[in-house]
């Protein structure tokens, strides 16, 4: 996986339990892990490789998983969210539960209902490929119209490789070596949340 240079010039845009976002250059936005260990974020790396290979107009990219001082971080382009998107961020009022910041925000109640709905509704058809996301309001948008996920919480590989089946055999080959290099690290994840 190719290593993040260190980023002298960069802008913080989210701070978040678990990570802060960085806008660094050339528009790329760093996700800046927690983690000690890039194993988190090797993790996520593929999770976020096989869904993007899945449903690449639903899910985020990351192109890299650590940085020349060894942190856990996750790179990807900016990605050009609607303007309910950024109007409900910036109200933002609580990490663990999204809430309009005001009870008479026409914005956001405006943006709470149908986005909700078109959320649930492509939530469910990535979860029945194995695809699963985290459906919390930070971490969705509509881009270019259409629901769009930045944070993969776990693949279902039985799921995929059901969902496989209908896919071209090129197709299942890639994903398969993704899938392949996702187990371990999803196994070592399991292991270590046991011994928590």
């Amino acid at each position: 996986m190719p290593v993040l240079p260190t980023m002298k010039r960069r802008e913080l845009l989210a701070r978040g339990g678990e990570a802060r976002i960085w806008l660094g250059p050339r528009n790329y936005v760093v996700k800046e892990l927690q983690a000690s260990n890039s194993a988190s974020a090797r993790y996520r790396y593929w999770a976020h490789r096989i869904a993007f290979e899945l449903f690449p107009e639903n899910i985020l990219r990351y192109n890299a998983a650590s940085d020349r001082e060894g942190k856990a971080v996750l790179v990807s382009k900016r990605i050009p969210v609607d303007e309910d998107h950024l109007h409900l961020m910036r109200k933002y009022t609580d990490s663990l539960e999204w809430r309009p910041h005001t009870p008479n925000c026409s914005i956001c109640l405006r943006a709470a209902g149908p986005r909700q709905k078109e959320l649930l509704k492509a939530f469910r058809e990535l979860a029945q490929a194995g695809v699963v996301v985290d459906w919390h309001e930070s971490n969705f948008a509509l881009v270019n119209k259409k629901p769009f996920f930045f944070e993969v919480e776990v693949i279902n590989t039985e799921k995929v490789r059901e969902h496989l089946k209908t896919k071209p055999p090129e197709v299942r080959e890639k994903i398969e070596k993704m899938l392949q290099k996702y187990e371990p690290l999803h196994e070592e994840l399991v292991r270590y949340l046991r011994r928590k």
